[in-house]
């Protein structure tokens, strides 16, 4: 049966050269943004994740008794400017400020880095480079929490969290650059051509429902034509071979 159809798929082909069996497929070439795609993903669950843990620290730290949660000596330690003096002025950059910086940052930067990768999934020509930024900004912002966690601080928790955070965002701006690099390599249509109900090519008038249905009707058609025509011959051939068994 596999050759009978082969010499089916042959004989229709020499006849009409656009004609092509449906069980065997044209080869299909990869997504040209499929990389692209996959870190917009791994954005996407940083993204949440980094939202969800900060908005948790934030509201759970009201279940903390008061000795944990008010330090008055917070206010107190930090980075001062240079040549300014402890009893003068408090420092510019203080305990306080410095937790309070972390658990917000983690709120702004992990809708920011989900919003990216939605971006990038959907493929915005902007949403890779505004990436790039982005975690190169998150990269520096933690390396310099995990110092100060370490010299002013010395909690090792703290400095290990946002050490932690430093280089998962060292490692999406890794990600992010080679997005940035497939994206200017291979652009994608326009963003208003990716949109539900826009034209698929830039310039083109949007197919209606009623054009689409009538086009995929006439392929299924000629698949159909196809298929009777393989049917046919088969049963002519398988007709033909029980005849000379007969005689």
């Amino acid at each position: 049966m596999g050759f009978a159809a082969r010499a089916a798929a042959a004989t229709l082909s020499s006849v009409d050269p656009a004609a092509r069996p449906p069980s065997q497929p044209l080869p299909v070439a990869p997504p040209a943004h499929a990389f692209t795609q996959g870190v917009g993903t791994v954005y996407q669950f940083v993204g949440v994740s980094l939202f969800l843990a900060s908005m948790t620290a934030c509201c759970g730290s009201s279940l903390l008794p008061n000795t944990i949660t008010l330090r008055p000596d917070l206010t107190r330690i930090g980075w001062h400017w240079p040549g300014s003096s402890d009893a003068a002025a408090g420092p510019f950059y203080s305990g306080e400020r410095a937790i309070t910086l972390t658990v917000l940052a983690g709120v702004v930067f992990g809708m920011t880095i989900a919003g990216l990768g939605l971006g990038m999934q959907s493929l915005r020509r902007g949403a890779a480079t505004a990436a790039v930024i982005v975690a190169a900004l998150g990269t520096a912002f933690w390396t310099v929490q995990a110092v100060f966690s370490l010299q002013i601080l010395h909690s090792l928790l703290l400095a290990a969290i946002t050490g932690a955070l430093a280089v998962l965002c060292g490692a999406l701006s890794f990600l992010s650059v080679g997005a940035a690099r497939q994206m200017a390599h291979t652009p994608p249509p326009l963003d208003d051509a990716l949109s539900p109900g826009g034209p698929a090519v830039p310039g083109a008038a949007p197919e209606s429902p009623d054009a689409a249905l009538a086009r995929e009707v006439a392929q299924r058609r000629q698949r159909l034509a196809v298929e009777q025509a393989e049917v046919e011959y088969l049963e002519r051939r398988l007709a033909r071979r029980l005849k000379e068994k007969d005689r």
